[in-house]
């Protein structure tokens, strides 16, 4: 599901155009910066996200982040979603090339999760192919509430509490030693 998961964190923080991006910074404008990646590894890897928010937002922050979670899983995204994350990606592909550091991480990636050596060659056409389904499909396994585990750094009195009103489960709270 690779190119699948690509253009679905595209969609949901992977691009400036995300969903997280466009409701935390644009419109709550809690934050700089929202976003999303999906770490690649030959079986399943880590899916995150995240943004640095004013800390008297950081409850609505998370429940923002957690709607959105939501709402790609069980909502399809639009054409105009997948038509945008195909052309980011496809567009972008050259930057893999562009120098010769660049080059040498195209050339690790296929050394480390086994691709086939028509790798970059062959993901226009691959990225073409992918449906809103199978998007949808990439959404749902991965924003499951199940498994998701979710850090807070901040001052207690906006993390503490207003979390634990939230009732998302178990709650660790840990020290950060002064340096």
């Amino acid at each position: 599901d690779e190119v699948p998961a690509m253009l679905f964190n595209a969609v949901l923080g992977g691009m400036f155009s995300s969903r997280l991006n466009m409701n935390l910074r644009e419109d709550k404008h809690y934050s700089y910066g929202a976003f999303s990646y999906v770490v690649p590894r030959i079986a399943k890897g880590p899916f995150l996200a995240g943004a640095a928010v004013e800390a008297k937002h950081t409850q609505a922050s998370l429940q923002e982040l957690l709607k959105e979670f939501d709402a790609i899983a069980s909502t399809p995204i639009t054409d105009d979603e997948l038509a945008a994350a195909k052309q980011n990606f496809t567009k972008s592909l050259p930057g893999n090339f562009e120098t010769v550091g660049a080059m040498g991480s195209a050339a690790e990636s296929i050394f480390l999760y086994d691709l086939e050596l028509t790798h970059y060659s062959s993901l226009p056409e691959k990225i073409e192919a992918v449906t809103v389904a199978d998007v949808q499909r990439v959404a749902q396994a991965a924003c499951k509430r199940e498994g998701l585990h979710v850090v807070l750094v901040g001052p207690k009195e906006f993390v503490v509490a207003p979390i634990e009103e939230l009732k998302l489960g178990d709650f660790e709270e840990r020290a950060v030693p002064a340096p």
